[in-house]
């Protein structure tokens, strides 16, 4: 399924329109993260809330969007140590995720906190995949809709669920008689 084990991630996080208007990107508030092997099976996963950097990033329409209460939040561990969680996790594993802006803001959380980035600046964006192999043009290429298109139950907003359910999308793909060859040629890592 795939040429490598990767780390599909995903994050969950406040609202980019407060965040832009006042401090830069939004604070990151959940990263989940699914070891895949290159069969394509789940090997572990690592799922943890944040504490948000910006609490004003965490507004009612993220709350209903994500389900993260924000009693939760205020007990969750700081950025530095989720993220050593996360890299112990991943382990130099190239990382992959359905959405370009998800290492963007990962390496930006890094850098506003001061913690050293620590994957390459190699990406799979499955996303992009997803669009050049398998959409039509001007289809919706949101997780919410190919899952839609798939017959997938959609996700549920929240960063494991969404690891797991990109996981599921491309088993889906394979059961509709995709070739793992289609597959492996597409697979590029993207410089972020």
């Amino acid at each position: 399924m795939f040429k490598t084990d990767i780390i599909i991630f995903d994050l969950e996080y406040g609202d980019q329109t407060v965040a832009y208007s006042r401090h830069g990107m939004p604070s990151i508030l959940e990263v989940g993260a699914l070891r895949v092997t290159k069969n394509g099976e789940p090997a572990g996963k690592y799922s943890s809330l944040v504490y948000p950097l910006h609490w004003e990033d965490y507004t009612p329409r993220i709350e209903a969007i994500t389900q993260i209460d924000r009693s939760e939040l205020e007990v969750a561990p700081k950025w530095t140590e989720v993220y050593d969680e996360f890299v112990n996790f991943a382990r130099k594993t190239p990382i992959a995720s359905w959405s370009a802006i998800d290492p963007v803001l990962l390496r930006y959380q890094c850098g506003y906190t001061g913690c050293d980035f620590r994957h390459s600046n190699r990406h799979l964006d499955l996303a992009t995949v997803w669009q050049e192999t398998y959409a039509e043009e001007n289809s919706p290429w949101g997780l919410a809709a190919v899952c839609k298109r798939l017959h997938l139950t959609p996700p549920g907003h929240r960063a494991l669920s969404d690891c797991q359910k990109t996981l599921q999308v491309f088993h889906a793909l394979r059961e509709q008689e995709v070739t793992d060859a289609e597959v492996d040629d597409e697979f590029e890592l993207y410089e972020f």
